[in-house]
C-alpha cells in the first residue's frame, strides 16, 4: 500500500515536471509568431507583431500610459496590464520548480486572468509621436502563450504538499547525461537557464536583418542605387546600415551605420549627408533629446561625423529613402515609383516624414 501511494505521489511529481517544461517551451515558441496585427496611420496593410516585441519593450506603454493619466489623458484600458502576466508567469514556474502551491497557483492565476485582460484592447501607444497601433487582432502567438499560462496552472494543481521539492527524474532518467541529471536535481539553476535561453531566444528572433536596394534621387538629379540593412526589434529599427558608391567623393563604397533609421541621403555642393530619426525614446536617448528630433551626419572623407541640425543645407530638407521600416512584401529592390507610392499613399504619411519640420518636438 505504500509503495502504491509512493509511486502515485511519484507520478504526479514528474506530471508537474513534465508540464512546466511544456509551458516553458509553449511560451519560447509563442516568442517566434506573430502575437497580434495591427495598422498604423502611414500604412492601412496589416503589420505583424511577433512574441519577442511585446515581451521586451512591452512594458514602456504601460509606464507612458500611468505617467499621463495625471496630466488629463484617457486610460486606454486593462489591457496595456496584461504584460504583466509575463513576470508572473515567470514568478508561477519557479513555484512549480520549489513545489510551493500557493506561489505558483495565485501567480499562474493571475498570469491568465491578465493575459486574457489583452483582448480588450484595440488601440496601442508606441511612445513614438504620433504613431499609433490601431485594429489591434490577436493572432497565433496571443493564443500560444495563453496555452503555456494554462499549462502552468494545470502544473501547479499536481504539485505535492508544500515545502517538498519536486521530484522530476525517473528511475530511467538515471541512465542519462550526468550533467543533465545534475541539473535537473537543482530546479532553481534549471530555471535560470531556462530563462537565459528564452531571452536569448527571443532577441534573436525578435531582431532579423533585413536587406535591400533601393533607387535614391539626389539633388542634382542623378537617380543612384544604395543598400540598406536594417535589424529590426518588431517594427522599431535598432540599428541602419546605408552602403552607397560615390566615386567622386571616395573610391570605396561609403558606408553609414547607427542605431536610428535613416530619412535623407543626400549631396549639397559635394558633400555628403545623411538625416536620421530615433525609432523611439530610448534611441533618442542614447543620442541625445535634440530639438528638432533629427539627426544630422557629413561625411568628412574618412567617416560620418554628428552635425547640428542648423548645418543640415536647407536644399536636402525633402527626405529620400524609404520611409517604412523595411520592404512590406519582402521585395529585395525598390524604384523611384514604389517610394512615391508610399509616401503619397492613403493613409498620408506624417508631414514631418516627408519633409524635416525645424520645429518637431523630441520625446523628452
Amino acid at each position: 500500500m505504500k509503495a502504491q501511494f509512493k509511486l502515485r505521489v511519484n507520478m504526479f511529481r514528474i506530471t508537474a515536471g513534465k508540464l512546466v517544461r511544456i509551458s516553458i517551451i509553449v511560451f519560447i515558441i509563442s516568442l517566434a509568431v506573430p502575437a497580434f496585427t495591427y495598422i498604423t496611420k502611414m500604412d492601412s496593410i496589416p503589420q505583424d507583431c511577433y512574441g519577442a516585441y511585446p515581451l521586451i519593450i512591452g512594458w514602456f506603454p504601460l509606464i507612458f500610459e500611468l505617467i499621463a493619466l495625471p496630466q488629463g489623458k484617457s486610460f486606454i484600458g486593462l489591457g496595456l496590464f496584461a504584460w504583466l502576466s509575463n513576470p508572473l508567469i515567470f514568478i508561477a514556474w519557479i513555484g512549480i520548480f520549489i513545489n510551493n502551491k500557493k506561489i505558483s497557483r495565485i501567480s499562474a492565476i493571475a498570469a491568465l486572468i491578465l493575459s486574457l485582460s489583452f483582448l480588450s484592447i484595440s488601440e496601442l501607444e508606441t511612445g513614438e509621436p504620433g504613431i499609433i497601433w490601431k485594429n489591434v487582432t490577436v493572432n497565433f502567438g496571443y493564443f500560444l502563450w495563453i496555452f503555456s499560462m494554462v499549462v502552468a496552472l494545470v502544473a501547479s494543481f499536481n504539485l505535492e504538499a508544500p515545502g517538498k521539492k519536486v521530484d522530476v527524474i525517473s528511475d530511467n532518467s538515471k541512465k542519462k547525461n550526468p550533467l543533465l541529471l545534475w541539473i535537473r536535481k537543482r530546479p532553481y539553476l534549471e530555471l535560470i537557464l531556462w530563462t537565459i535561453g528564452l531571452i536569448w531566444f527571443g532577441v534573436h528572433i525578435s531582431n532579423p536583418d533585413t536587406v535591400w536596394k533601393e533607387e535614391v534621387k539626389l539633388n542634382d538629379g542623378r537617380v543612384v542605387v544604395v543598400e540598406q540593412k536594417r535589424r529590426m526589434d518588431g517594427p522599431v529599427a535598432l540599428e541602419d546600415w546605408v552602403t552607397i558608391n560615390l566615386p567622386e567623393i571616395s573610391p570605396q563604397p561609403i558606408v553609414w551605420h547607427e542605431n536610428l533609421a535613416p530619412l535623407i541621403l543626400n549631396i549639397n555642393e559635394g558633400r555628403l549627408f545623411v538625416v536620421a530619426r530615433a525609432g523611439n525614446y530610448f534611441e533618442q536617448q542614447q543620442y541625445g533629446n535634440v530639438t528638432p528630433a533629427y539627426y544630422g551626419f557629413e561625411w568628412n572623407g574618412m567617416k560620418f561625423v554628428r552635425i547640428s541640425f542648423e548645418k543640415i543645407p536647407e536644399k536636402i530638407y525633402t527626405t529620400n529613402l524609404l520611409l517604412d521600416d523595411s520592404p512590406k512584401h519582402g521585395e529585395s529592390f525598390i524604384d523611384i515609383n514604389i517610394k512615391e507610392k508610399v509616401r503619397h499613399g492613403i493613409p498620408p504619411t506624417p508631414s514631418d516624414l516627408l519633409r524635416l519640420d525645424p520645429n518637431l518636438g523630441c520625446f523628452c
